[in-house]
C-alpha cells in the first residue's frame, strides 16, 4: 500500500547513473524520498570495508575530508581498487564461493588454487573467462590449480548443484527427484546438466602419493550420457532452460556447457553475477536470496537489474567496472539516516541499511585500530584474516562473527547477523580488553606522544570509528578524561574499549 500523498514531491530522476535513474524512478512511484548522500567520513569507511575489507586509517580519513577536489570520491574509488587489499578481499570471497578448503584438497592444492584466484583478481580477469577456466579445469591441482574446484564434489550431482548455484544463482537439488516445486525445472533438465558433467571423476593424485586430500581430476571422454531415472531413458546434454546441443563423440562436454553459460545471451550467468555483486554492497540482492533466482522470486526492481546486467555484459563481464558503477551511485552513497517517507523501507534502496561487518574485516580492523596483531596458527606469519586460504584456521573471534567454513556454495553460510554471543565476546572477552590495555597498544602509543585531551580524543575516535567525534561526543569524552585525573592512561583505554564496543564500529552504516 502506498503511503498517503501529503504533498509528496517526486525527486528529479538522475540520468547520469543507471542505478540512480532506476532506483529514484521507483521511489517516486512509491512516494518515497531518498535519504541524502552521506558525509565523507561515513562514505570512506563504508567504501573501504566493502572494497578491501578494512576501515581507513586516521591519516586517510583526514586527507580525504580535507581534499577539496569535487572528483575525490571517484578518485578514492579507483585508488582503493588498485590496492593489494582489494585482491585479498575479493580472492577471499571467491574462495568462499568455490569452497577452496583443506577439508577436500591438500594443503598444496589449496594454496595453489588460492594463488590462481588471486592472480585472476589482480589482472581483473573477465568473469566469463574466469568461469570457463574453472568449469573446464582438469588434472592435478598442482599443474592446474583451478581443478581444485572439482575436488569438493563427491559426484556429478554435487558438481551440478555447485555450478548452477554459483554461476547461475539457481538451486537444482529438488529437480533431481521430481519437478521443482517453485520453478519449471524438470528431471529432464537436471539429467541434461548431469550429462555435461558425468565424464568427470576424481582420483588420488599419483604425483602426491600419501598426501592427504591430494586429488587429480580425470575426464573420461567416452562416458555415455546420463539416464533419467523416471523415464529410464538416456538424457542427452541439455542447457538450463532448454536446448540440446549436438556434440561430437569424444569431446569434453563441459567445454560446451561453459561456452553456453558465458554467452552474452544467456539469461542466467550475467544476471546472477550482477545480482550477487550488488548484494555485497547493499547486504541484499535485487533478487534475494542471491542464489535462489526463479520466476516465483522476482527482483525488487526489475529495470534496475536489467540495466546493470546490460552494463555488465557490454563491458565484457568486467567485475571492477560493475563495482565502480555501483559505488559511484548516489544510491550506494546515501546516508543511513532516514526521513518520514523511507524510515520503514528496507528493500528499495532509499537509504543505507546498517549491516554487520564481515568477520575478517572486523578482526583486521580491530588489529589496525589497536595496533596489536593477532597470532594465527596454520598460516604463514604476517597473514591478515582476509588472506586466509580457507576456513581451517583456528580463531574463536572469526567463528563467533560468522566466518564460513566453506561447506556450502551458498552465501547463507556467511552469517552477518549480530547476536548476544558477539556482544559478550567484545564486552567480557579478551579480544578487545587485552589489546587496549597492551603496553604496545594504541592508547599507550598515543599517550607516548603526550597529546592534549582534544588530540587524544580525536585520535581515539579516528582509529576506532574512522571518524572524528561529534561535538556532543567530544564533550562527554573530555569530561570523562578530566574526571579520571591522574589515571589518564586507564581513561584512554576505557574510551577506546567503549568505542570498539559501539554500534558504530560493529556495524557498517
Amino acid at each position: 500500500m502506498l503511503p498517503p500523498d501529503k504533498g509528496f514531491k517526486p525527486a528529479p530522476v538522475p540520468q547520469d547513473n543507471i542505478i540512480d535513474r532506476d532506483v529514484v524512478a521507483k521511489l517516486n512511484d512509491l512516494r518515497i524520498t531518498p535519504s541524502e548522500v552521506t558525509d565523507d567520513e561515513h562514505f570512506l569507511r563504508r567504501l573501504m570495508v566493502d572494497l578491501i575489507g578494512i576501515q581507513p586509517t586516521p591519516e586517510q580519513v583526514l586527507a580525504f575530508v580535507a581534499d577539496q577536489d569535487p572528483a575525490k570520491r571517484e578518485k578514492i574509488i579507483e585508488t582503493t581498487m588498485e590496492r593489494s587489499e582489494f585482491v585479498d578481499w575479493w580472492s577471499l570471497k571467491w574462495g568462499d564461493l568455490l569452497q577452496n578448503s583443506r577439508n577436500t584438497s591438500s594443503d598444496r592444492g589449496v594454496y595453489a588454487f588460492r594463488e590462481w584466484i588471486r592472480a585472476a583478481i589482480a589482472r581483473n580477469m573477465p568473469l566469463d573467462e574466469f568461469a570457463r577456466e574453472v568449469i573446464t579445469a582438469r588434472g592435478s591441482s598442482i599443474d592446474n590449480p583451478a581443478s581444485a574446484f572439482y575436488a569438493v564434489s563427491k559426484d556429478p550431482d554435487d558438481t551440478i548443484q555447485r555450478v548452477t548455484q554459483v554461476f547461475c544463482g539457481v538451486r537444482m537439488l529438488c529437480a533431481r527427484c521430481h519437478p521443482h516445486p517453485f520453478e519449471h525445472w524438470t528431471q529432464g533438465d537436471y539429467y541434461g546438466l548431469h550429462s555435461f558433467f558425468n565424464q568427470v571423476s576424481i582420483k588420488p593424485d599419483p604425483h602426491q602419493v600419501g598426501v592427504v586430500n591430494a586429488k587429480t581430476i580425470l575426464v573420461n571422454l567416452a562416458a555415455p550420457y546420463s539416464t533419467n531415472p523416471r523415464t529410464t531413458k538416456v538424457q542427452p546434454p541439455r542447457y538450463l532452460g532448454g536446448g540440446e546441443p549436438k556434440l561430437d563423440t569424444g569431446t569434453d562436454r563441459r567445454a560446451e556447457y561453459a561456452r553456453w553459460l558465458t554467452t552474452p545471451e544467456n539469461p542466467h550467468f550475467a544476471r546472477s553475477l550482477t545480482n550477487r555483486i550488488w548484494s555485497y554492497f547493499f547486504h541484499r540482492g535485487i533478487i534475494d536470496p542471491v542464489d535462489d533466482l526463479r520466476s516465483t522470486n522476482p527482483p525488487i526492481n526489475g529495470p534496475l537489474l536489467d540495466s546493470l546486467t546490460k552494463e555488465f555484459v557490454e563491458h565484457h563481464f568486467d567485475m571492477r567496472h560493475l563495482m565502480k558503477v555501483i559505488v559511484m551511485s548516489e544510491t550506494y552513497q546515501r546516508s543511513s539516516l532516514t526521513n518520514e517517507t523511507n524510515a520503514h523501507d528496507d528493500m528499495n534502496f532509499s537509504h543505507a541499511i546498517p549491516g554487520g561487518v564481515p568477520a575478517e574485516a572486523m578482526l583486521d580492523s580491530v588489529v589496525q585500530a589497536t595496533g596489536v596483531k593477532e597470532n594465527f596458527g596454520g598460516v604463514p606469519a604476517g597473514f591478515t584474516a582476509a588472506q586466509f586460504p580457507d576456513g581451517n584456521v583456528q580463531s574463536t573471534f572469526l567463528g563467533i562473527f560468522g566466518k564460513p567454513q566453506r561447506m556450502d556454495a551458498c552465501e547463507c553460510e556467511r552469517d552477518l547477523s549480530t547476536n548476544m554471543l558477539q556482544a559478550l565476546h567484545f564486552i567480557n572477552g579478551q579480544a578487545i580488553l587485552n589489546r587496549v590495555t597492551n603496553p604496545a597498544g594504541r592508547p599507550a602509543l598515543l599517550l607516548a606522544k603526550k597529546p592534549n585531551d582534544d588530540e587524544l580524543i580525536d585520535q581515539l575516535y579516528l582509529w576506532s570509528l574512522a571518524r572524528r567525534p561529534t561535538e556532543k561526543e567530544h564533550t562527554i569524552a573530555a569530561q570523562f578524561i578530566t574526571d579520571a585525573g591522574d589515571k589518564r592512561n586507564e581513561a584512554a583505554q576505557d574510551l577506546m574499549w567503549a568505542l570498539l564496543n559501539s554500534r558504530d564500529f560493529t556495524m557498517l552504516q
